[in-house]
């Protein structure tokens, strides 16, 4: 995604990813960041935490990153 989105980012970018879905959410926000998973957790969450961040959530089934 980074030639479509220069500015993006992954959680492993900054060693996240095994922290809890309200780390990434928190950092997120505060780095002003969209996140977009297949994951309907951030989903909810947003629903109860509202934005930012926004979320954008991929709803496909099984599929690779390069099919995504």
């Amino acid at each position: 995604m980074a030639d479509l989105f220069p500015d993006s980012a992954h959680v492993r970018d900054f060693h996240l990813e095994e922290s809890e879905d309200e780390v990434v959410w928190d950092l997120a926000a505060a780095q002003g960041f969209v996140i977009v998973s297949k994951d309907d957790d951030f989903t909810r969450l947003s629903f109860l935490r509202g934005a930012p961040p926004k979320v954008i959530q991929i709803a496909l089934g099984n599929c690779s990153t390069g099919q995504i």
